[in-house]
């Protein structure tokens, strides 16, 4: 791991944390020293799981019958893909040889350093290996949540097969705290719920050997989350997982001191992470969902035990759900603001969900009985929906999407869907913080940006994530300013990019004025500039006649510039598909030949239209980790107008 890296990384810290971390290291070289081996995680191979095969069996609809099929029959051929990514085809005799475990599917090397110590395996910065998260994602054993449930529904003698040859091939390619799939409690977490699902689902199916693999494997998970826990400045998600992860082992395992704490310890984190307005606090929609469907997970193992979670746990997650019914167009998407990796807990494997978040919030209002209000984006069935919709959920009323201006003033989102000039309009504006903790991991620099779609078709889009650990200057590009439907001040980012998953310094945004109704208006500041440049940059977003009108202005302070001094670049980052073409002082958007929108700005200014391009200018949109498409970006550059910069977006 890099000297700068740590630099970068202790800066975040306090003192307390930074006395916690030597504390770390210490129970690390510890471990380091120390040898372990599966015998000392032995124990009973009848373990007590929640009946998950009735909930299953009670679930399924012919439209996740044809899918889960289709990913047995997949899986069973040698197939498995993540990310849109596939992995070399394998025969069922030798579908889990050794390297299979470390393999990266982009690069097609193994990673090295199999026996050793996990926490000394470098990973942050050995980009010539590829990503971390493939060879991770396929240690998540989730390919083998669809074999159970074919073996608990058809008895399908093959998907057997399969399932006990993954797990005699892990087991003997992992041993316990070796190499990169033990270095990360959530990785645990989530590989331990897999195992839980398969024991559930057809533990009776199994052999004796491979329940006993599956309990140790279970207890040595249980042991390293306990004593690695994410603290601090690393209690994100991570920290969630791990505790969903610990409370499910110790419920199965019927270590109920664990499991108290565990309970204890979601439902406080999960206050935390999901704010009281429904947003999640790493502002990223889809980690909202990731977080919500881990403590959702929890909540149903706990039920299986009979005492589901607290009631303010369900109301913080409904609140989610209700935040995600403003985000959501009719098709089940919602923008890609911030971070998303593609993690899920429950899932089929085959397919690349698109409309996640709506998928999480369809399942607490099914969990809590709350009458369904979104859509899943081409009626994408997914395992999750089997366990989490009941017969009669289909029988509950449906309330239509909302409608209107609602703002989530504590997660720092502003949403109007409206019918305006007989276009049906959805409008996003981010006026939240950062991100989550000190680092904002999975924040991007986007404070008050603008997503816009009419009549269900996205115009004005986020550019979404591309890449993590190997993305370089990719990851860079896609989370900072310059990428995003906002002003950037000469070529800086509103914060200060200090590694992949931390940033230096952080713009603070405020909430100015809000006023709802037809002439309805929104008006937001950050701070992101102050230091440098001395200004606080404004936003004013209000509603036309015929569409909506963007006013761009600079609040200056003692130490600033003149505005004539001030260069910026005014960003609309359009959707894959879309064209540009001019019309006197107009720019007229058109897709496939027909006109959608007009765009009019108050000032003249330099007008750059970028599409595809590098990793310093590109003009991308990324709606799915690890591809990204080219789309125009269209940049207004110049000096800031002394009365502001006005953009008007009308419809056509």
């Amino acid at each position: 791991m890099s000297l700068k890296w740590y630099i970068k990384r202790i800066a975040r810290m306090d003192a307390q944390e930074i006395l916690f971390r030597f504390g770390e290291q210490l129970k690390r070289a510890a471990s380091r020293r120390k040898t372990y081996d599966w015998t000392m995680f032995a124990g009973s191979t009848v373990l007590p799981v929640p009946n998950m095969a009735d909930k299953l069996k009670l679930g399924m609809t012919p439209a996740i019958d044809i899918s889960l099929k289709a990913s047995v029959a997949a899986l069973i051929d040698g197939q498995f893909s993540a990310h849109g990514v596939s992995w070399p085809k394998r025969s069922i005799a030798s579908s889990f040889p050794l390297d299979v475990w470390t393999y990266d599917p982009i690069t097609g090397s193994s990673w090295p350093d199999r026996d050793k110590f996990c926490f000394d395996v470098s990973y942050r910065h050995n980009h010539d290996l590829g990503d971390i998260k493939y060879v991770w994602d396929f240690n998540r054993l989730q390919f083998l949540q669809p074999l159970a449930a074919a073996v608990c529904i058809w008895n399908d003698t093959k998907a057997k097969d399969l399932i006990e040859g993954a797990i005699q091939g892990w087991y003997e390619a992992n041993p316990p705290f070796k190499g990169l799939a033990w270095n990360s409690g959530i990785e645990l977490s989530l590989r331990a719920i897999s195992l839980i699902i398969v024991v559930s689902l057809c533990g009776e199916a199994l052999s004796a050997k491979t329940n006993a693999y599956i309990t140790a494997i279970l207890k040595a998970h249980l042991y390293w989350l306990k004593r690695y826990p994410s603290k601090f400045s690393s209690a994100n998600n991570h920290l969630i997982a791990e505790l969903m992860g610990e409370f499910a082992i110790a419920s199965v395992m019927s270590d109920t001191k664990t499991a108290s704490t565990a309970r204890k310890g979601l439902e406080t984190e999960i206050l935390l992470q999901i704010l009281p307005d429904g947003v999640g606090a790493e502002q990223s929609p889809t980690y909202g969902a990731f977080t919500a469907e881990m403590v959702l997970v929890a909540d149903f193992i706990a039920q299986g035990f009979g005492q589901g979670l607290s009631a303010a746990t369900g109301d913080r997650l409904k609140a989610y759900a209700t935040h995600i019914t403003w985000l959501s167009n009719t098709h089940g998407y919602v923008p890609d603001i911030g971070d998303d990796d593609g993690g899920r807990v429950i899932s089929l494997c085959n397919t690349r969900e698109l409309s996640y978040p709506t998928s999480i919030a369809r399942c607490i209002e099914a969990q809590f009985s709350q009458p369904h209000t979104l859509p899943v984006s081409n009626d994408q069935p997914e395992l999750r929906h089997a366990f989490f919709f009941s017969q009669d959920y289909a029988h509950y009323s449906t309330a239509a999407l909302p409608s209107g201006f609602e703002t989530f003033p504590i997660g720092g989102y502003s949403v109007v869907r409206e019918t305006r000039a007989n276009r049906a309009m959805h409008m996003v504006m981010d006026h939240g913080q950062l991100g989550y903790l000190s680092i904002a991991a999975h924040g991007h620099a986007d404070a008050l940006a603008f997503t816009l779609s009419l009549d269900n078709e996205d115009i004005i889009v986020d550019p979404g994530t591309y890449l993590y650990h190997s993305g370089g200057a990719w990851r860079d590009w896609f989370r900072g300013t310059r990428a995003h439907n906002t002003v950037t001040v000469q070529g800086v980012n509103q914060s200060i990019i200090a590694g992949p998953f931390n940033w230096s310094r952080k713009a603070n945004c405020q909430l100015l004025d809000v006023n709802k109704g037809s002439n309805w208006l929104l008006s937001a500041s950050h701070d992101g500039y102050v230091k440098q440049f001395g200004v606080h940059h404004m936003r004013t977003i209000s509603a036309l006649a015929d569409g909506i009108a963007v006013v761009d202005t600079f609040k200056l302070t003692k130490n600033s510039v003149s505005n004539a001094d001030i260069e910026i670049e005014s960003v609309l980052q359009l959707a894959p598909g879309l064209s540009v073409e001019d019309n006197g002082l107009q720019l007229i958007v058109k897709k496939c030949e027909r006109d959608i929108l007009k765009i009019t700005y108050s000032h003249l200014g330099e007008i750059k239209r970028i599409i595809g391009g590098n990793e310093t200018e590109g003009g991308w949109v990324s709606h799915v980790f690890g591809e990204k498409s080219p789309a125009i970006r269209l940049v207004w550059c110049g000096i800031m107008p002394v009365g502001g910069l006005r953009t008007e977006l009308t419809w056509i």
